[in-house]
C-alpha cells in the first residue's frame, strides 16, 4: 500500500543574527569612540553603521610617525617628530573638502587643525612660467578675508586667490580642541570664538589675525589658552576673569598688544600652569601662597628681569610656590632687552641666564640654567635655602639618590657658578677652553685610530709574505 502522505519540505530558517548585528545604534558610537577618525570612515559599512558614525564623540588620538631601517627595525623617533594627527588639519583645498564631506558623517569631531595652505608645486609654477604676470599664474589658496582686513597682508597683491569659507568650523558643535598655526587669516572672525564646547585653543603666528580677549567671551568651557606670536591680539590679562573657574593652562608670548598684570590671575582656582612673558610680573612679589595661585604647579615667566642680581628678588616668592608643588616647575629669565643678556656662541652650549628652582625632597634650591631638555642642558651649581636633611632622617637615602641624579644630570660646563651666571666674557673663554679641549681628544682619538690602523696593515703584510713563502716553497 502506497504512503500518501505528503513530503513536505522543511521551512527556510532565518540565519543566526551575526554579533555585528546585535550592536543596537546606542552601542556603536561607545564601541566607534575608541577609534581614530580615519577609522571610523572605514568602518561605515551600512547605514546603521553610518548613522552611529553621526553620533560618536570623535576622541582625541595620537599616531607617531614610524621610521623603519633597512633591517625592518624602528628608528627611535626624535621628539621634534611626533605627529600628533588627533586634530583634523585644514591644509589644502583637498583637506578642506574633506573637512566638508566630515560636517555630515562626523559632525560631532572633536579637533580641528587650520594651519598654512600647502601650495602645490608653487616652486615649479613660477620656474614654468617665469615671463608670466602674477595676474596671470595659478591662484593660490586662502582663507576668506574677515572683518577689517589688512589690505598689506599678502604680499602677492596681484595674484588670484582661491579663498575658503572658515565659518565651516561652526558645523562641529562639540568641537573641543582647535588649533590655529600659520593659517592664511585677516581680520576679524567672530566663528572662531562662538565655540561654546570649546576647551583647547591654541593659537601661532597669526599677525593678521585681529581678535581682543574681550572675544573669549564665546567660549565659556575653555581651559587652555595658548597664544603665542600673534601681533593681531590685544587687551587686558583681566579680561581673561570671564574664564576665571575653568581656565587650567595659560601661555602668553610675543604678543604686545596684551598688557596687564599677572597678579590679575592669582585667585583662578584652577590654574595649574602659567606662562606669561608680556606682563607686568613685578607685582608676583607681595604673592601670598595662602591667598594666591591656589593650584599652580608651573610657572615661567621667561623675559621679566632687567638684570641679573634682581633673581634675589624673585627666588623668594617662587619658593613659596615651590614649597607646597610636589614636582614644581617655576622659572624666571633675563628680559630681551637687559644690558645683562648675550648671544651664545656657535661651539657651546647656550648661556644659563634663567633662574629654575630646585627641588630634592622637601629641601629647595635655585641655580641658574639655560632652561633646555636633552644633552644641550647645562646649569650652574645650585644654590641651596634649606638645611640638607641628617643621614638617619626619613627619607634620607631617597634624597641621595634624587639629589645625585640632578647634580649628575645638566651640569659639568658651568658648575663652578652659583649666585651669578657666567658674563659675557667669561662664557666665551669656556666656550674657547672646551673647544680647544675637544679639538685636542679628537686629535688624540684620530692619532690613537690611525696606530691601530697601522699595526692591523702590518699584521696583514706579514700574513702575505708568510703565504708567499710557503707558495714557493
Amino acid at each position: 500500500m502506497m504512503d500518501t502522505t505528503t513530503n513536505k519540505s522543511p521551512l527556510p530558517q532565518s540565519p543566526a543574527p551575526s554579533e555585528a548585528d546585535l550592536l543596537t545604534i546606542n552601542i556603536l558610537p561607545s564601541i566607534f569612540g575608541f577609534l581614530d577618525w580615519k577609522d571610523i570612515l572605514r568602518v561605515r559599512v551600512c547605514k546603521k553603521w553610518r548613522d552611529a558614525a553621526t553620533e560618536t564623540l570623535v576622541p582625541p588620538s595620537y599616531e607617531p610617525k614610524v621610521t623603519l631601517d633597512e633591517c625592518g627595525y624602528i628608528i627611535p623617533r626624535k621628539e621634534d617628530d611626533l605627529e600628533e594627527s588627533f586634530q583634523f588639519n585644514v591644509c589644502s583645498g583637498s583637506s578642506y573638502a574633506a573637512l566638508e564631506v566630515l560636517k555630515m558623517a562626523l559632525p560631532k569631531l572633536q579637533q580641528i587643525h587650520l594651519s598654512a595652505f600647502e601650495q602645490q608645486n608653487e616652486e615649479g609654477i613660477r620656474k614654468a612660467n617665469l615671463f608670466l604676470p602674477q595676474s596671470e599664474l595659478p591662484p593660490l589658496a586662502k582663507f576668506m578675508d574677515g572683518i577689517d582686513p589688512n589690505p598689506h597682508a599678502n604680499n602677492c597683491s596681484k595674484r588670484r586667490y582661491i579663498s575658503f569659507d572658515v565659518n565651516i568650523i561652526t558645523n562641529f558643535k562639540y568641537l573641543r580642541n582647535l588649533i590655529i598655526e600659520d593659517a592664511p587669516l585677516n581680520g576679524k572672525y567672530k566663528c572662531i570664538f562662538n565655540l561654546p564646547n570649546l576647551r583647547d585653543l591654541s593659537i601661532f603666528n597669526c599677525n593678521d589675525l585681529i581678535w581682543d580677549l574681550d572675544m573669549l567671551s564665546g567660549l565659556p568651557m575653555l581651559e587652555e589658552l595658548h597664544c603665542e606670536n600673534n601681533a593681531g591680539v590685544s587687551g587686558d590679562i583681566k579680561s581673561l576673569c570671564i574664564l576665571k573657574d575653568t581656565l587650567r593652562e595659560l601661555t602668553i608670548a610675543k604678543c604686545d598688544g596684551i598688557k596687564g598684570d599677572i597678579m590679575s590671575l592669582a585667585c583662578f582656582p584652577n590654574l595649574e600652569d602659567l606662562d606669561a612673558s608680556n606682563v607686568d610680573c613685578d607685582s608676583i612679589r607681595q604673592l601670598d601662597p595662602e591667598k594666591h595661585f591656589s593650584k599652580l604647579e608651573s610657572l615661567h615667566l621667561p623675559k621679566v628681569l632687567e638684570r641679573i642680581d634682581q633673581a634675589q628678588d624673585f627666588v623668594g616668592v617662587l619658593r613659596l610656590l615651590t614649597k607646597r608643588v610636589e614636582y614644581p616647575y617655576m622659572t624666571v629669565g633675563l628680559a630681551d632687552d637687559s644690558a645683562d643678556r648675550y648671544e651664545g656662541m656657535e661651539y657651546g652650549p647656550l648661556p644659563p641666564l634663567v633662574v629654575e628652582m630646585v627641588k630634592v625632597g622637601s629641601r629647595i634650591g635655585w641655580r641658574w640654567t639655560n632652561d633646555l631638555s636633552g644633552y644641550e642642558e647645562q646649569s650652574c651649581d645650585i644654590n641651596w635655602m634649606d638645611e640638607e636633611p641628617l643621614d638617619g632622617d626619613d627619607g634620607f637615602e631617597e634624597y641621595k639618590e634624587e639629589l645625585q641624579e640632578l647634580e649628575g644630570y645638566g651640569q659639568g660646563f658651568f658648575n663652578s657658578f652659583t649666585l651669578h651666571p657666567p658674563n659675557e666674557k667669561e662664557y666665551h673663554n669656556i666656550c674657547t677652553t672646551r673647544k680647544e679641549e675637544a679639538k685636542k681628544l679628537q686629535e688624540e682619538f684620530e692619532e690613537k685610530l690611525r696606530h691601530i690602523f697601522n699595526q692591523a696593515n702590518m699584521f696583514d703584510s706579514d700574513d702575505e709574505e708568510k703565504k708567499d713563502d710557503d707558495d714557493d716553497s
